[in-house]
């Protein structure tokens, strides 16, 4: 008894603050909310999101800001003014945060990122809490010109990228989409990007599996509006990129027994093709680790296609990671990924300068 009153009054004493008359909700569909990725606006004042990477911005008036926000355990990035703030964590019984408090009465942005995707978690956004008397505004900073999709697995997703050391206490609590190399690469170049990653997904094999091939592997995730749900499916026409890159087959033959050649090559292509149909004159890179036999399978891959007529597909191979540039279990930290953003910005800004 003693603990669930423990609990009621924690509860209590995090939400009473945004129940006062001083503030007033401001609904997800509000046109003056930014939200960049996918996001399922089925319920408008419930809107579910789960990918990593996403992001949900507004401008507002006050001093204060507050999130309805159902994480359910997952994490945020939380910017105000372009600075970042701190890592909002939440959990399964609060429902509102504060977000920040005591800023100078004008006009201010906030911004709130995702951290990382957690498996058969889906988070409700269920809008601002601000003062009663203020507004939101518009963002004065249009959309960016150009837009990047990112597909991949677990180091787009940011696993272990905070760490210091291959070892790591906890893997949600040192990885960040945020820094990955595809969100850097975003923001280096000026782009609004999308990252769809999924941790353990394969072309053909998913990490780990006793098989040479897995009945879910990324195809199956790719074309969702939710990553843990398989409705609604996405709308590709919604968001058209001029450039994706692709990051997939490390995964295939991480663990053994590896996918046939072939079979690997026919399905790799396959994708490709798809997201050339998706995407009518999209730009496609391919991107590979220097992990071998994935590496050259890729380049024969993308050498075929452009044997076939195929000219805008792009191979990157990204430099061997040293040791102290390494995260949790084996995955690039923070330095590793700047690292291969920057040879990503090598590739892709020629390509966007031929985009009107």
């Amino acid at each position: 008894m003693k603990q669930i009153l423990n609990v009621l009054i924690f509860k209590f004493i995090l939400v009473l603050p945004f129940q006062i008359n001083a503030y007033k909700r401001v609904y997800p569909d509000n046109p003056l909310i930014r939200y960049t990725g996918r996001f399922d606006f089925s319920i408008p004042q419930n809107v579910r999101f789960d990918w990593p990477g996403v992001s949900i911005e507004a401008a507002f008036e006050g001093s204060c800001c507050a999130v309805m926000l159902k994480g359910y355990g997952e994490a945020f990035n939380i910017f105000i003014d372009g600075e970042f703030l701190k890592v909002l964590k939440t959990d399964s019984i609060v429902e509102q945060y504060e977000l920040v408090s005591g800023l100078e009465d004008t006009i201010h942005t906030v911004s709130i990122t995702k951290r990382y995707l957690i498996e058969n978690v889906i988070c409700e956004f269920g809008g601002f809490l601000i003062g009663d008397d203020k507004k939101l505004c518009q963002i004065a900073q249009i959309r960016p010109k150009y837009r990047i999709e990112f597909i991949g697995a677990s180091s787009l997703n940011g696993f272990g990228n905070e760490s210091s050391s291959i070892s790591c206490e906890s893997v949600f609590d040192s990885s960040n989409c945020y820094y990955s190399y595809g969100p850097l690469t975003g923001r280096a170049l000026n782009a609004e990007c999308v990252t769809i990653a999924a941790t353990g997904k394969g072309v053909v094999r998913n990490w780990g599996v006793p098989f040479i091939s897995s009945f879910h592997p990324f195809s199956s995730v790719f074309f969702r509006t939710l990553r843990n749900s398989e409705h609604p499916a996405w709308n590709h026409e919604q968001w058209i990129p001029h450039v994706v890159v692709v990051c997939l087959g490390t995964n295939d033959f991480s663990t053994r027994p590896y996918p046939d050649k072939n079979v690997f090559i026919y399905n790799y292509t396959a994708f490709l093709q798809q997201i050339r149909d998706l995407y009518p004159g999209v730009k496609i890179v391919c991107l590979t680790s220097d992990k071998q036999p994935v590496r050259s399978f890729v380049k024969e891959i993308v050498g075929n296609m452009k044997a076939e007529g195929i000219k805008d597909i792009y191979n990157v191979a990204y430099d061997p990671i040293p040791y102290h540039n390494r995260g949790c279990d084996w995955h690039p930290n923070i330095k590793a990924h700047e690292k291969i953003s920057q040879k990503l910005v090598k590739t892709i800004e020629p390509l966007l300068k031929d985009i009107q």
